[in-house]
Parts: structure tokens; sequence; C-alpha cells
């Protein structure tokens, strides 16, 4: 099965598990949407120093930061439980990055994807992608 295929079929089966309620909270979700379809980019989900779980800013955590290098946060991810990914979780997140300096934000619920670049103030949601109809 080639690469895309194969992040197609993943996608398809998380979907199902979705809609079959099978994640039932916020942590269910982040193990096992984000992380899996992080692990089916590439990402090396068990090396905290590239994606670190619950990464601090300040006082608050975000649910991950992939860092590039290790230890410098790209993109940071907040998870929500199904239907919690709004405009408060929004807000809070691009203030993050804005303050930290992080390119990308993600908000989920595992069936819903937003991202947004705070440096160019624009975002992007999962309607918006191509080929994106989950």
């Amino acid at each position: 099965m080639t690469s895309s295929k194969k992040f197609t079929s993943v996608i398809e089966d998380l979907k199902q598990h979705i809609a079959a309620g099978s994640f039932r909270s916020e942590a269910e979700i982040s193990h096992g949407v984000v992380k899996r379809i992080l692990h089916e980019l590439g990402w090396p989900v068990f090396d905290v120093h590239v994606v670190t779980p619950e990464f601090k800013i300040g006082t608050r955590k975000v649910d991950y930061a992939l860092c590039h290098p290790p230890g410098k946060p790209s993109v940071l991810i907040e998870v929500k439980d199904l239907g919690k990914a709004d405009g408060k979780g929004a807000k809070q997140l691009f203030e993050y990055c804005f303050h930290q300096g992080v390119p990308i934000a993600v908000l989920t619920d595992g069936r819903s994807w937003s991202f947004f670049f705070p440096a160019g103030k624009e975002a992007i949601k999962n309607g918006d992608l191509p080929g994106s109809t989950w």
C-alpha cells in the first residue's frame, strides 16, 4: 500500500471510530486520533523532545508541541472533546503561538481540524483543505 493510500485508510478508519462514538474524552481523542495521525505523518510520537505532550507556556499547557529542531516548537496542537473546538479555544491557542513566536497552531476535536498561522493572521479549516472531507 502506498503512503497516501495508507494515510487515506487510516483517516477512513478514524472517521468510522469517531462516528461510532469510540472516542469519549479529550484524552482518548488525543491518543487515539491525534497521535495516530502524527505517527502516520512521520512524527516520532515517542520522542518527547520532538512531540512534546503538555507543553508548558507560562502557567498554562498546550496538548502538544511539535518541535523542529528538538525542543523548539514549530507547531502547537490543542485537543478538545468532540464538538468543543470552538472560538474560545482558538483564541487561546492563537495567543499562545503569537506570544511564543510559534508559526502554526492546530485546534482539533478529532473530527474538525483548524490550522492557524498567527504571524499571517490566517486560518484554514478542514473544509478548506484540498481533499479533506471529514
